[in-house]
């Protein structure tokens, strides 16, 4: 069970939850190859850009 949930916080689908995963609760360097990528697909998929999408042109 434990092993599932981390594969499920872990998914590439919610780049937000995975990098909080990869660095909260495994530790892994914020300079990682892996945690870098993951922090530059913040704004490129999952609820951020969702969020952006729906601000106004002067930021309301």
């Amino acid at each position: 069970m434990v092993q599932e949930t981390r594969d499920w916080l872990l998914e590439e689908e919610n780049p937000s939850v995975r990098y909080l995963t990869l660095t909260s609760l495994l530790g892994h360097a914020e300079d990682s190859s892996e945690v870098r990528r993951t922090r530059d697909e913040i704004m490129k998929r999952g609820v951020v850009p969702a969020l952006l999408d729906l601000q106004n042109d002067d930021g309301s």
